[in-house]
């Protein structure tokens, strides 16, 4: 788990108004394959428990929350507000490929001669009028839990010495944007081999883990 330096910035939010917008989120049952089944019953629980620990959260850090916003079904695809959380969601993977993952981007190297600035541009403003919001968190998360064949698998290969088969890992990344100016002011990548978003205790340890170094 960590926080890019390039975002460690002293930013006051005291009295601003924050907005989780369309957390994603999506659980996973490892097979005795290593392939990865979808569970729509373990991600609809943590599509509902998750948003609310994370609101919890900051109500206890006294935040102006606003209530957590989703993309109206009947929106045109075409609508800015689709087009700036695509645009988002794209940001999102430049930031981690090129800060966490030190893949370069085409036009620089991974040497840094001084901090990059990410921006969504004034497009956000059609999300703070939708909204009524000073910035907007953003959280995707992807957790996968190894099933029963799985385990057995694992513990055979242990007791057999036949190397380590990797069980199921958490991932996670939230990040704020500023709606006035659309600069991303805060991103934090999060990583968890024991995290559990199925039990009420795992969802708050990991929604404390996203949230943890946000200026708030």
């Amino acid at each position: 788990m960590r926080t890019d330096a390039e975002f460690e910035v002293a930013r006051d939010l005291s009295g601003k108004s924050v907005v989780l917008v369309e957390p994603s989120i999506q659980l996973y049952e490892m097979q005795a394959s290593g392939l990865m089944e979808p569970r729509a019953d373990w991600t609809r629980a943590a599509r509902r428990d998750l948003p609310a620990a994370i609101h919890d959260i900051l109500r206890a850090r006294q935040a102006a929350l606003k209530p957590e916003y989703r993309v109206p079904p009947e929106l045109d695809t075409d609508a800015q507000i689709r087009q700036v959380l695509a645009l988002n969601e794209a940001v999102i993977n430049t930031i981690y490929t090129h800060s966490y993952l030190h893949v370069p981007l085409p036009t620089r190297g991974v040497a840094r001669k001084k901090a990059l600035s990410w921006t969504l541009g004034p497009g956000v403003a059609a999300i703070r009028d939708a909204t009524g919001a000073d910035y907007m968190l953003n959280v995707i998360v992807r957790d996968s839990y190894t099933s029963g064949g799985r385990a057995a698998l694992m513990i055979a290969a242990a007791v057999l010495q036949l190397g380590i088969l990797q069980g199921g890992q958490q991932y996670g990344i939230a990040t704020l944007v500023d709606l006035h100016t659309g600069d991303v002011v805060w991103f934090n990548v999060m990583s968890d081999s024991l995290g559990d978003l199925r039990d009420p205790k795992g969802t708050r340890e990991t929604a404390d883990k996203l949230l943890k170094g946000m200026p708030l």
